[in-house]
């Protein structure tokens, strides 16, 4: 990383205004005011625990969450969320749990975790995130780490660590939540502490009293790391709620109103910090997905969001399943369906425009009616409600955000990071272009360095990664500043667009400088791969390792079954479908060559973070051969383009 001191912009200031703009030594700086106070429950001190307690007050009969137990879907109100809370909380307290402490959650997305994590915020302990899709011998890393006072987790987790040894200490509180023969059964701990506040009125209004502060640790978010080992980013009640207020500002301020599908895990910054604290602060309902993906679509059915935060691979896949869909229909209903979506797309993209203020859409008449023929019946697949999606955590596919606009579903790109509590700058439905991410976010700033980072900074910033005070220093400067490692740019009306990660740009023997993810992303727009990663760094050209999606092309060719890798069909479509899109590119960025792999880039196999980024390094190595072959004289594999 550059020296801070010398890619530093100018000293801060504060200005006021919907998203203003100061000129820095190394660009303008982009500001936006602090949300204003949301009412109650928000005097000096308030913490996200104290804020928590004011909704489930102030929304006690309306409900929180909805989540699946079998086949049927099952709801808790926020007074019932609240009882459950507090005979955790008191369990937890009489079992030694005090403020600072740490609480690990190694969970899929479900309604034990919420509670447990709220329980730990009316402690003052700190909720310590683990990716459920994690390996145990990478938990065990961050529990090492951590050292947490509480573990929640499920029996085959538990049985996995101890089987590694490194299952907590006598001392860590080990809860189990379906039984098992390691910890205590979350059941037990919900009906202890229930009997304990029975016994005893005065406990439940002690708990309802949190001695924390709004500089008090909240959270621990283990970052996914695209380099191997993870850091516990450290975030305060300030942090926490100053996220959650820019949320509430930017999508929705009525109270009791929305309902929002969660899908994403809650150990991820999203979900935990902007998703969960934006409907439950303001009395709307939290409907937990089943964790199995392939289940997404029917919850989305099931339950009728009226808003969903997702990553664009789901949106990618979704458009790519409507599309598929659409082919085995009859060449009338094809015909209809390809109509309404062109000239829908063309008149709601067309009052979106590229100034950044959109306009009301005007399909006319024969739009309106394409739209209630072909386009209700495919927002219905959606649930039917939903008022906009907004994503994050990696680049999106322009032509899959284009194709929900014109749905008439808008599209809000965000971008963020662990250590800034989430939000960085997300577009908002009357300040929207697209391929960006916006101006900004309420109460922070962000400005590009001379090198071309984008730093960012405000009540956001995190308090610094935990045990760890040499790494804090290289990520937040003397004034503030957080060097997020990504590159970027500003336009003339202050958008933000991401162009890559800072370490993984390609610099080609030739002196020219490519940023992969732009490759990628043109890659992605084919369904027939499930993967790729663009290589080149030190080399003459660009080339690719292709993981093809065998399923999908045996559809394209109609064939009886999915064609083995090396059969030559399978290059010679790829060739044919990716020349005409790499020609978007310049010619340096083009891929010249590429391999086909078989194995998928997943979580499990170490080839993606659980956010779904590719780990380049590990990529690079575990194919070394193949990368060898892409730049030999006498390629074996390498496929030209």
């Amino acid at each position: 990383m550059s020296n801070p001191v010398s890619s530093r912009p100018a000293p801060f200031q504060r200005v006021e205004g919907t998203a203003e703009e100061t000129t820095g030594a190394r660009g303008p700086i982009i500001s936006r005011p602090p949300p204003p106070q949301p009412g109650e429950g928000t005097a000096e001190g308030a913490t996200y625990a104290h804020r928590l307690l004011d909704a489930t007050r102030r929304f006690a009969e309306l409900p929180a969450l909805r989540f699946k137990q079998g086949d049927r879907w099952e709801q808790l109100s926020y007074a019932e969320l609240e009882r459950r809370v507090l005979a955790c909380a008191a369990q937890l307290r009489a079992r030694g749990v005090v403020s600072g402490d740490r609480v690990a959650i190694w969970l899929e997305t479900s309604w034990p975790w919420i509670v447990v994590d709220f329980a730990a915020q009316l402690l003052g302990a700190v909720t310590t995130t683990i990716y459920h899709a994690l390996v145990p011998k990478q938990a065990a890393e961050i529990l090492r780490d951590a050292k947490p006072r509480v573990l929640l987790a499920n029996a085959a987790r538990l049985s996995a660590l101890a089987a590694l040894g490194r299952l907590p200490k006598a001392e860590t509180v080990v809860i189990s939540v379906d039984g098992g023969s390691t910890g205590q059964p979350f059941d037990q701990v919900l009906a202890e502490g229930q009997r304990s506040l029975d016994a005893d009125p005065a406990l439940a209004e002690a708990l309802r009293t949190p001695s924390v502060g709004p500089d008090d640790l909240s959270v621990l978010i283990y970052t996914s790391g695209t380099t191997g080992e993870p850091k516990g980013v450290m975030l305060t009640h300030r942090n926490v709620l100053a996220n959650a207020d820019g949320a509430i500002q930017c999508f929705g301020r009525r109270e009791g109103k929305h309902t929002l599908l969660l899908h994403l895990p809650l150990a991820h910054v999203m979900a935990r910090n902007t998703a969960v604290p934006f409907i439950l602060l303001r009395g709307g309902v939290l409907a937990l997905a089943e964790p199995e993906r392939e289940k997404i679509a029917a919850n989305l059915v099931e339950t009728s969001p009226t808003c969903f935060i997702t990553v664009p691979f789901l949106l990618d896949k979704f458009m790519e399943r409507v599309l598929a869909n659409l082919e085995q229909k009859g060449a009338v209903m094809r015909a209809l369906a390809s109509r309404a979506l062109r000239v829908c797309r063309e008149r709601r993209l067309a009052a979106l425009g590229s100034s950044g203020k959109p306009q009301p859409a005007k399909l006319g008449f024969i739009g309106d009616l394409l739209d209630r023929i072909v386009l209700e019946k495919i927002r219905a697949r959606l649930g039917g409600q939903l008022e906009w999606i907004v994503i994050g955590g990696s680049s999106s596919n322009r032509r899959s955000v284009e194709f929900f606009w014109g749905l008439g579903i808008p599209i809000f790109e965000g971008y963020g990071a662990s250590e800034m509590t989430n939000t960085i700058s997300v577009c908002v439905a009357d300040a929207v272009k697209l391929g960006t991410v916006g101006r900004g976010h309420p109460g922070g700033e962000h400005t590009i360095a001379a090198d071309g980072e984008i730093l960012a900074r405000g009540p956001t910033v995190m308090k610094g990664y935990w045990r760890r005070p040499e790494a804090t220093a290289e990520v937040i400067d003397q004034e503030g500043w957080y060097h997020t490692g990504d590159l970027g740019s500003l336009d003339a009306d202050g958008y933000l667009t991401i162009i890559d990660r800072k370490r993984d740009l390609i610099v080609l023997s030739t002196g020219k400088n490519v940023a992969p993810q732009a490759v990628e992303n043109v890659l992605g727009r084919t369904p027939l791969l499930l993967n790729s990663c663009a290589i080149g760094h030190r080399q003459r050209y660009m080339a690719a390792l292709l993981v093809p999606d065998l399923a999908a092309i045996q559809q394209r060719l109609k064939l009886a079954a999915p064609p083995a890798l090396d059969d030559a069909r399978v290059a010679d479509l790829l060739r044919q479908e990716l020349r005409p899109l790499l020609a978007d590119l310049s010619d340096f960025e083009r891929i010249k060559r590429f391999v086909l792999v078989e194995q998928p880039f997943t979580v499990e196999n170490e080839l993606l973070t659980p956010t779904l980024k590719l780990r380049r390094q590990q990529i690079v190595a575990r194919y070394a051969s193949e990368v060898e072959d892409l730049y030999s004289a006498t390629p074996r594999r390498a496929v030209a383009l």
